[in-house]
């Protein structure tokens, strides 16, 4: 929360946390930052019902989907808006992903890897759900996520759903942050492995 909330940037932002049922003490954290946004639910919703909730209540003109298991450079949402706003027909934008011990984390597939090997940003096939950028026209216009997924394959189905659409993906190295990844899903990993494959079942039938 502390790394958001210190971002130095030329435009105002909010910050809406959709807390999904967690029983540790992220409610009282939560309280700690009056000028937060905190939607607590009673179950876990999963992932797509969740962020629909944030952007339902989301007051920008763009929507930022980012990972609890993340950490911001204070450069990270002003390099990752500032690209995206010279884009004529703005869709999905993602940044470059470190894990904490410095390396780069993978994005897609072992064979997809070159396409991220870039200094500059560029179109790729794919984008991490960890942290997105998008319209929020844009977001609602594809029809936000598919709340069929409960967990994991949200953002395989939206990178689809957005390129059939016409809507570009942009991988943005300049913009930068540290993902932890797999926080979210470690304390119910049994019922999330079933809803991955639960997920990519319904994936490869819907596309």
């Amino acid at each position: 929360m502390d790394s958001i909330l210190q971002s130095q940037t030329e435009f105002n932002y909010e910050v809406i946390v959709v807390d999904n049922a967690s029983s540790d003490r992220s409610e009282q954290v939560l309280a700690e930052y009056p000028t937060v946004k905190a939607l607590m639910n009673h179950q876990n919703l999963g992932f797509s019902k969740a962020n629909i909730q944030g952007a339902k209540i989301a007051q920008g003109e763009w929507i930022f989907l980012l990972n609890n298991d993340t950490i911001l450079q204070s450069d990270t949402l002003q390099n990752l808006l500032s690209f995206a706003k010279t884009i004529p027909n703005p869709g999905l934008f993602g940044p470059k992903l470190c894990l904490p011990t410095g390396q780069v984390q993978r994005q897609g597939s072992a064979l997809s890897q070159a396409q991220y090997r870039t200094a500059k940003p560029k179109t790729v096939n794919f984008l991490v759900g960890a942290a997105l950028l998008l319209p929020k026209e844009v977001f609602w216009k594809v029809g936000g996520l598919d709340e069929n997924y409960v967990f994991y394959n949200e953002d395989v189905d939206l990178c689809k759903t957005l390129m059939k659409a016409g809507y570009p993906l942009y991988y943005v190295p300049s913009a930068q942050l540290v993902h932890i990844g797999g926080a979210s899903s470690r304390t119910i990993r049994p019922k999330a492995l079933l809803e991955g494959l639960r997920g990519g079942l319904y994936l490869v039938n819907k596309h």
